[in-house]
């Protein structure tokens, strides 16, 4: 059994000039009859434009926030920091310059839990600046 794809034209209001699409609709699903138009208003917007809130001050606290608990001393680490291991490794990876880290230098392991602990931090600080600007969290306490 064939399935006939039948043709319409949609027409978008937008502002004051009017934009129209051709648009395929299955006529099998009984969505449309053939030349129907819909008539859409875009001066509301669902989605804000500008969603990128281009403000710095969360980024530079994500940044503070994961490098300073980075820099302190543990155990885990012969008593020296996560932050003083990746660029111990970054520097004897510049003594041997032309070759970089080999596949089991530990240089991958600092990196990458540096790099997802930073963009994690700063994430999660550009969303809790933003929310509570937003009023997201309730009142002001």
């Amino acid at each position: 059994m064939t399935t006939k794809v039948t043709r319409t034209t949609t027409t978008c209001a937008a502002g004051p000039a009017m934009r129209t699409a051709r648009v395929g609709l299955n006529k099998r699903n009984g969505l449309r009859q053939r030349g129907s138009t819909i008539r859409v208003n875009s001066q509301k917007d669902t989605f804000p434009r500008d969603w990128l809130k281009k403000d710095n001050f969360p980024l530079y606290v994500g940044f503070l926030a994961w490098t300073i608990p980075s820099s302190i001393p543990v155990g885990s680490f012969g008593g020296s920091s996560l932050f003083y291991r990746l660029n111990e490794s970054i520097a004897e990876g510049f003594a041997k310059f032309p070759t970089g880290p080999g596949v089991n230098d530990p240089f991958w392991v600092y990196m990458l839990t540096w790099h997802i602990g930073l963009f994690l931090t700063l994430t999660l600080a550009k969303i809790g600046y933003e929310g509570k600007k937003e009023g997201y969290f309730g009142d002001d306490a």
